[in-house]
C-alpha cells in the first residue's frame, strides 16, 4: 500500500516526514478531512481573521495529490435599514 504525507502550511511549514500507510488516495483525502478537522478542533482558540493555512497531500514520489485551503474570513459588516445596526 502506498504512503501519503499531510504538510501544513500555516506561516509556517510543519512537514509529515513519517507519512501514513493507506489504501488508496480516497484513503488518503478522507484523513486529510478527518486530521484538519482534528487540528481546528485542537487549535480553534489560536486561528485569527485574515489568516489562510493549507494542508498538503502528497505521494511516496513528492508528488501534490491535493490540497486543502483553510480560510478564516468574516463577511462585511451591512447595515441593517430597518434597524440602523451592522449585521
Amino acid at each position: 500500500m502506498p504512503r501519503y504525507f499531510f504538510h501544513v502550511h500555516d506561516g509556517q511549514n510543519i512537514p509529515d516526514d513519517v507519512g501514513e500507510v493507506l489504501e488508496s488516495r480516497d484513503a488518503a483525502q478522507i484523513e486529510a478531512i478527518q486530521l484538519s478537522g482534528r487540528l481546528i478542533s485542537d487549535h480553534a482558540k489560536s486561528f485569527r481573521l485574515g489568516e489562510i493555512w493549507t494542508m498538503e497531500v502528497k505521494d511516496e514520489n513528492a508528488f501534490i495529490l491535493f490540497r486543502l485551503t483553510f480560510f478564516i474570513d468574516a463577511p462585511p459588516i451591512v447595515a441593517d435599514a430597518k434597524h440602523g445596526q451592522g449585521r
